[in-house]
């Protein structure tokens, strides 16, 4: 299991501190909590933590990325989170690091009930939010084959990782878990765009926002209800001043990276006056049959 301590403190009004994670059960809830950075800036301080994983799970998570990694994966390190704290200006996360191997495992183990699970698995990913110069976001849906939430509309991103900026054949090497680029949340935001999402894109073409927006989670919760955060999320707002959705959308088509990837199967503008109620009905498309519905729907 994941042995650290969580505290998670929210403007100094709400603390909560959760210890001794494996002595109570969870169960999973389709919650996810969004909490706004409405201005602050926000850092992520380099720790050397690195997460205990019992022998049942190690097993685990070997068997399962010897599978990925001969389907082509390669491994990379992942900023694991122990600590958020919101001040009065600022937002500070204080991170170590964690294979992304281990995650594969570990998140599929828990999607299967083992009983050598982890309880708590804050993994920090980045997700950017593409607004063209006529106000349309892009977003894309999720493949109703793969393992995690088929189906949902989202928005481009990922784990950070050290893959973004060190390549696929080192990005593994222990120095890459101290990597400051590792925790520039910036700097990570930006390669997505770059080298991830929107390839060969010129940086000129776009604008990330001054700050980012906010941090979303989904909930475990413990048998007494006090949740616990899984899978971390930090939303950026990206501006694309000069391309209008059908420009934004031809590059996309021209620039697609792996297009016969089925990680994603269609990818839609929807103004952002729709997205209150796209992103309200999220919970009840997990695992619906795309082929019933889209964003006009």
């Amino acid at each position: 299991m994941y042995v650290f301590y969580y505290a998670f403190v929210y403007k100094p009004l709400i603390i909560v501190e959760l210890t001794n994670i494996l002595e109570n059960k969870m169960q999973r809830t389709p919650l996810v909590t969004v909490l706004p950075f409405d201005g602050r800036n926000v850092t992520i301080e380099q720790t050397e933590e690195r997460p205990h994983i019992n022998e049942n799970l190690r097993d685990y998570n070997e068997r399962v990325w010897a599978v990925k990694e001969a389907e082509g994966g390669f491994n990379s390190w992942v900023p694991l989170v122990s600590s958020i704290t919101y001040g009065e200006e600022d937002v500070t996360i204080q991170a170590g690091a964690i294979p992304y191997s281990d995650t594969i495992g570990s998140s599929r183990a828990v999607r299967e009930g083992k009983d050598f699970a982890p309880d708590l698995l804050p993994c920090l990913s980045v997700g950017v939010f593409p607004i063209t110069s006529d106000k349309y976001l892009f977003i894309s849906r999720r493949s109703p084959s793969i393992e995690t939430y088929p189906s949902v509309w989202n928005v481009p991103g990922g784990y950070m990782n050290s893959g973004l900026f060190a390549g696929r054949e080192r990005c593994s090497e222990e120095e890459f878990a101290e990597d400051p680029r590792l925790y520039d949340i910036r700097e990570q935001a930006r390669l997505r765009i770059t080298e991830q999402e929107f390839k060969h894109l010129p940086e000129g073409a776009f604008r990330l926002r001054d700050t980012p927006s906010a941090l979303s989670y989904e909930h475990l919760r413990k048998t007494d209800g006090t949740p616990i955060p899984w899978e971390m999320e930090i939303g950026w707002v990206v501006d694309f001043p000069n391309m209008t959705r059908e420009e934004l959308q031809r590059y996309i088509n021209e620039h697609m990276i792996s297009p016969g990837k089925k990680e994603h199967d269609d990818f839609q503008q929807v103004h952002v006056d729709q997205l209150e109620s796209l992103i309200a009905y999220q919970e009840e498309l997990i695992g619906v049959d795309p082929v019933d519905y889209d964003v006009t729907d």
